[in-house]
């Protein structure tokens, strides 16, 4: 039993001298020791085989198998035809991966007795100048969502794929080699794209199958070489192979309707990659194409029939390019330009009025001067340091379905890559506007893009979140619709550890809230302070209502949104709910405000004094007693126990003990005043204490 290989992970090798040895290095120092590394060198001509050998010599679990050059799924199915392990792993010699993978992976897999195991990948970039061309990939292979159940293969694959978030690479799986050879499952060998075609038919077959939301994969992205046109035959044939296998595949297994339209939509995919690939070839360059490979000869005639008719086409197409090119063409498209461009605006004017006209003339005339004009909500964005989750964030309010916005991001002096990913964007969408600050913190951050505001509506978000892109149109459909100063949304969290997601009910308690459309702050004295949490990324706030009652954040390094969110509520007359989940908050990140706010344990207090004596002020700190009672003890202990150090801790007690719960009201209360009765009874053993 000590002996019993536990994971065979399979290294095909060519000419890979450059980067073999961090490959090796980062599997020989697996935390998992029960392992056999199995190098296929598929005809390397540079000293690729030397390296194998020297590591072989120190290393018993290194097994080096020679063979003539096939390709990669060649290599694959060589190393797989001689493998002992549990589970099989397959990993490219000019990647590596961290040293806990394998461990993590195999206890997941024996745990849930799976088939197939997903995991996502870090992209790392040989050279500025490749990341420069390539910026899709910095997040590509980190999925936003998490698939943590346990589930078929189907039904993974049909989570993944409406959310853009299957990834066909045999690297980013691990699967049990007793379910590949139950199945027959391997590489088919001569054809490029063999990763789609595997990944499809493990996804079909796998009983049990599951995400783990970790990047263990760090998939070094260097430029490519030149496409040519053989290569680019050569590359829409996998497509096409890929494509009418997984269709008569999924036919057979594939029960449920639903499952089964999303494979449909992956081969509708499929043959548009073919489409792209073809795009430059010409029908005779088709014609010379051939295949040594007999089992595709008959895919391969049906390949050839169905792209000339593409070829065809295309010609037919650019002929027709051609006319419009052509000087009677252009004629009489100026002769009917004023009747077209009409009949169009007869269209918009009929089913949205004059003002949307307008709109819509300006915008395709003058798409800058249009981003300076019609601003209806200002998203206003603190950024410091976020250069890992900044890219997505901005992408996702990039893609809101409402396009009168703007994107005002204020970077707090980031030290990293920030600055830089914000220019580029900007650069790209003339709604993005940067303004720059010293490290002030959040707080100030928010403050100076409310001044630079142009939108009806606020909204403060956060940049390591994400945003769905229905968000702004839904929001300013019901501020405009209730004539809303606040307008309430829900919210979930997605845990970084593993990409969990849960809804945050504390966020939105909308049961808790009046049945009518629009309420206001007085309405609901008694739960004001309970029916939402201090943070701003929930709520859209009207402008003219905030700046007229001269509210801005608090300058402290955390709890500095509690000021302004708490006063904005308690002083609108007019709110409204739109009971749907528009943002995703990222926790378990590491460092944050929230993991070091030991530093300055103090801070809540700060901000909940200050809305006392605003209250105060107004004259409505008796209507919304109760609540603010409630608040502030449950904040009170919540702070106090999640504080890292001693110190932190007792500098709370003593805060509370000498003067908070006085100061608060708390001290006064009877146990009939607290709505949640543990909450007293924490309260009583803390004052003991």
């Amino acid at each position: 039993m000590a002996d019993r290989k536990k994971v065979s992970v399979i290294i095909p090798v060519y000419n890979v001298e450059k980067y073999l040895e961090k490959c090796l290095d980062s599997v020989e120092r697996q935390t998992l020791p029960e392992i056999e590394i199995i190098c296929v060198n598929d005809g390397s001509t540079d000293g690729s085989l030397q390296i194998l050998q020297s590591y072989a010599e120190k290393d018993d679990r290194i097994i080096i198998i020679n063979k003539e050059n096939g390709g990669l799924s060649s290599a694959r199915n060589a190393g797989l035809a001689v493998a002992e392990g549990e589970y099989v792993y397959f990993l490219d010699s000019d990647d590596w991966i961290l040293a806990e993978t394998l461990e993590v992976l195999y206890d997941e897999c024996k745990k849930e007795n799976l088939d197939t195991i997903l995991f996502d990948a870090d992209s790392i970039f040989e050279t500025e100048e490749v990341e420069r061309l390539h910026p899709s990939y910095r997040d590509y292979y980190h999925r936003e969502d998490c698939f943590g159940n346990t589930v078929t293969g189907q039904r993974l694959f049909a989570e993944m794929m409406p959310r853009e978030q299957y990834r066909s690479s045999a690297c980013l799986q691990m699967n049990r080699r007793a379910f590949l050879e139950q199945y027959g499952l391997g590489f088919r060998e001569g054809m490029i794209h063999e990763d789609e075609l595997f990944t499809l038919q493990v996804s079909l077959r796998a009983e049990r199958a599951k995400h783990l939301a970790r990047p263990f994969y760090q998939r070094l992205v260097r430029e490519e070489s030149i496409m040519t046109s053989v290569r680019a035959i050569r590359s829409a044939f996998g497509y096409y192979v890929c494509n009418q296998l997984i269709l008569a595949e999924a036919t057979e297994l594939v029960k449920e309707k639903d499952i089964m339209d999303i494979y449909v939509n992956k081969i509708s995919r499929l043959r548009r990659s073919i489409k792209s690939a073809l795009k430059d070839v010409k029908r005779g360059e088709i014609d010379r194409f051939t295949s040594n490979r007999l089992e595709d000869m008959a895919l391969l005639e049906q390949f050839k029939y169905e792209q000339r008719l593409v070829i065809s086409n295309r010609n037919l197409r650019k002929k027709i390019q051609e006319l419009r090119a052509s000087t009677t063409f252009k004629v009489g498209k100026t002769v009917t330009f004023i009747p077209r461009k009409l009949k169009s605006a007869y269209r918009v004017l009929k089913k949205k009025g004059i003002k949307e006209l307008y709109k819509a003339i300006l915008y395709k005339i003058a798409p800058g001067y249009y981003a300076k004009k019609y601003v209806e909500i200002s998203i206003i964005m603190p950024v410091y340091n976020g250069e890992k989750y900044l890219w997505r964030c901005i992408r996702s309010l990039q893609k809101q379905m409402f396009r009168d916005i703007e994107i005002i991001c204020v970077d707090d002096k980031s030290t990293d890559r920030s600055m830089e990913l914000l220019q580029e964007r900007a650069r790209h969408d003339k709604r993005v506007r940067i303004l720059q600050q010293e490290h002030l913190g959040a707080g100030s951050a928010r403050n100076l893009g409310m001044k630079e505001a142009r939108g009806k509506y606020l909204l403060f978000l956060d940049c390591d979140d994400l945003f769905d892109k229905n968000m702004c149109r839904e929001l300013y459909r019901a501020a405009e619709k209730h004539d809303a100063q606040v307008v309430l949304f829900g919210a979930q969290r997605m845990d970084m550890m593993n990409n969990r997601t849960e809804r945050m009910g504390w966020v939105l308690r909308s049961s808790e809230l009046p049945k009518d459309a629009v309420f206001s702050g007085q309405e609901i004295a008694d739960r004001l302070f309970q029916i939402t949490s201090n943070c701003p990324w929930s709520k859209m706030f009207r402008r003219d209502f905030i700046l007229e009652n001269g509210l801005e954040f608090q300058s402290t390094r955390h709890c500095n949104d509690a000021y302004f969110v708490r006063m904005a509520m308690a002083l609108a007359e007019r709110m409204t709910m739109v009971d749907q989940i528009f943002t995703t908050y990222r926790f378990n990140m590491g460092a944050s405000t929230q993991g070091v706010k030991h530093e300055a344990p103090l801070e809540f207090y700060k901000a909940f004094s200050a809305v006392k004596e605003a209250l105060t002020e107004k004259g409505l700190f008796a209507l919304y007693k109760k609540s603010f009672v409630n608040w502030t003890l449950t904040e009170s202990l919540f702070n106090y126990r999640t504080m890292k150090t001693a110190e932190a801790k007792a500098a709370i007690k003593e805060k509370m003990l000498t003067e908070g719960f006085d100061y608060f009201g708390i001290t006064e209360c009877s146990p009939e005043d607290i709505y949640n009765p543990q909450l007293y009874e924490e309260y009583l053993e803390f004052r003991k204490g």
